[in-house]
């Protein structure tokens, strides 16, 4: 076999490459335990790391989206002619008839469209008493920012000089 280092190096050049870890072919090698350390650590040091990562993982992930699932699917079992929905695209409609996978939706009157049972995303009164109250704590919010304006404006009509015309009478 083709020898690298008798032809790119001195022979003391060698012995300093070697004695470095280097290879016959400038590669590094490994010594020792220390070539048996893992992605954490060396031996089971790392384990127990990784397990905690994906039991946070789990938790924090899988297990809510698991949760939420199986709520949804619930109500798309739950849904009868006549229920009022919303699909996930945002278009309201009432259920006018059933089928295992699809259902007719009417929008308008005599307007029916035929949709996934899947693209349900809500009945129609949850998804109203949501936005109402995001909609209750946006006028919370901007009434509070109403007095603040009202606030800062007495303080600067307090502020104002007065003329000394005005002050004498």
């Amino acid at each position: 076999m083709f020898d690298f280092m008798s032809l790119a190096f001195s022979s003391s050049t060698k012995n300093i490459l070697l004695g470095a870890g280097l290879g016959p072919h400038g590669v590094l090698l490994a010594e020792g335990e220390g070539s048996t350390q893992g992605l954490f650590g060396a031996g089971l040091g790392g384990m127990p790391m990784m397990v905690l990562m994906v039991a946070v993982f789990y938790f924090i992930v899988l297990r809510p989206m698991k949760k939420q699932e199986k709520e949804r699917t619930a109500k798309l079992e739950q849904l009868k002619k006549h229920d009022r929905v919303v699909l996930n695209n945002g278009i309201f409609g009432r259920v006018s008839s059933l089928d295992e996978k699809t259902m007719m939706l009417e929008i308008a009157d005599r307007v029916k469209i035929k949709v996934k049972r899947s693209e349900v995303s809500d009945f129609e009164e949850n998804f109203l008493k949501a936005d109402d109250k995001a909609k209750a704590s946006d006028v919370k919010k901007s009434k509070v920012d109403d007095k603040a304006k009202a606030s800062d404006v007495e303080k600067s009509d307090d502020e104002k000089p007065v003329e000394p015309s005005k002050a004498k009478a």
